[in-house]
């Protein structure tokens, strides 16, 4: 390994971005004036984004760096952004040489995304470093609600016969109204996980907030706007929503002893109140 670029009185250094989503998507970025192509990644110059500073610590704090864009880049879609596809994607930041790409290339960083914010023109990704992962907890808190996710391997529900395609027959300002075969009452789809199968939001999946009913048709909330315009005759498929209540796991899904949760347990209202 040869580092001596770095140590020339004038050096010619470039600084690459490598992205990995968990889809398997590479991109790569730089704020070199030209392209350039390493090991068979092409990183992309003038793509809309500036990073912040670099900085490292010792120990085990979280370093963290924010990298904001432009939402009109190509490589960069808001779309993308809504849909979760960059979440928590593999980032490595490095240096090389732009005159001679074939030494050793100076790595900076290395981590993956955090949380990703968005404006009307433009995004903010938060990169978080590896000794992120040692700050998170080993174990479990007792909680009154369930810890599983509704249809994962520790909660066991099989969510065929929970799952519903839907045809949108009108569309207001932040809400929706399908049409499904089966008839459920409100609440059944609250936070559920819709799915469109056709239109603007092809493949994009998000939480519903609310659950509510017009008639026999169904007028659903989701958590956050989508990007492209929903329109009438768009399919997708609902699944219905757990709160983590016993009741709910009870009563809508008989999956008792499955519940990840300790509604028996007394809470603070008991350790707080006077004897009787």
């Amino acid at each position: 390994m040869s580092y001596d670029y770095l140590t020339t009185t004038v050096t010619t250094l470039a600084t690459c971005w490598k992205l990995t989503r968990k889809d398997g998507t590479v991109m790569g970025f730089t704020d070199y004036a030209k392209s350039l192509t390493i090991d068979g990644v092409t990183y992309e110059a003038k793509t809309g984004y500036a990073a912040t500073s670099i900085a490292s610590s010792n120990g085990l704090s979280v370093d963290n760096l924010d990298v904001s864009g432009a939402l009109s880049s190509d490589a960069i879609t808001e779309a993308d952004i809504t849909a979760g596809k960059y979440d928590f994607a593999s980032v490595k930041i490095f240096q090389v040489n732009y005159m001679d790409l074939t030494a050793t290339p100076n790595i900076l960083r290395v981590g993956f995304l955090g949380n990703i914010s968005r404006g009307d023109n433009a995004f903010t990704a938060e990169m978080r470093g590896l000794s992120q992962l040692a700050q998170r907890n080993i174990g479990e808190l007792y909680s009154d609600t369930c810890r599983a996710t509704l249809g994962d391997t520790r909660c066991g529900v099989d969510l065929t016969a929970y799952t519903h395609s839907a045809t949108v027959i009108e569309v207001g300002d932040s809400t929706f109204t399908i049409s499904i075969s089966a008839n459920k009452t409100a609440g059944y789809f609250k936070k559920g996980l819709l799915t469109f199968m056709s239109g603007n939001n092809d493949g994009v999946s998000m939480e519903i907030q609310t659950h509510t009913k017009s008639g026999t048709y169904d007028v659903i909330t989701p958590f956050l706007p989508l990007t492209g315009a929903i329109a009438v005759g768009d399919t997708l498929t609902v699944i219905a929503g757990c709160t983590g209540k016993l009741s709910v796991c009870l009563g809508t899904f008989s999956n008792y002893l499955n519940l990840r949760g300790e509604p028996n347990i007394p809470g603070t209202d008991s350790i707080y109140s006077y004897p009787s």
